[in-house]
């Protein structure tokens, strides 16, 4: 399905780009585009006017999150994570652990190897 994305695009706080669209089909993004397309009605749309459109974000240092931990070895746990860092712009981290026996740590690791993410957040 394709999903258009216009309206005033604002980049940063400097840089908008006022009757644009962003080209959007099966979650990967197509194309920027200056314009506004004509109604069709194979083509999701989503007016964001007044609003931002940004790169996801990366953390590269995540120890946990709404009380759950890396550390505790659970896929709940780090299911509990993702949501949300998903619900924040966050789509991909680096889970850190911390000092402990390395059983404990080697347990962490195994937890995070073995788990998947939830698809868009959903645990």
């Amino acid at each position: 399905m394709r999903m258009i994305i216009e309206g005033e695009i604002r980049i940063t706080p400097e840089v908008i780009l006022p009757n644009y669209m962003l080209v959007i089909e099966d979650e990967h993004i197509l194309s920027l585009e200056r314009g506004i397309i004509g109604e069709d009605s194979e083509i999701f749309r989503i007016d964001i006017l007044g609003q931002w459109v940004i790169p996801s974000m990366i953390d590269i240092h995540v120890h946990g999150a709404l009380g759950c931990e890396v550390m505790d070895g659970t896929k709940e746990s780090l299911h509990a994570i993702e949501c949300f860092f998903i619900k924040h712009g966050v789509t991909n981290y680096i889970t850190t652990t911390i000092s402990a026996s390395n059983q404990d740590i080697f347990a962490a690791i195994e937890n995070v190897s073995r788990s998947s993410q939830p698809q868009d957040g959903v645990q």
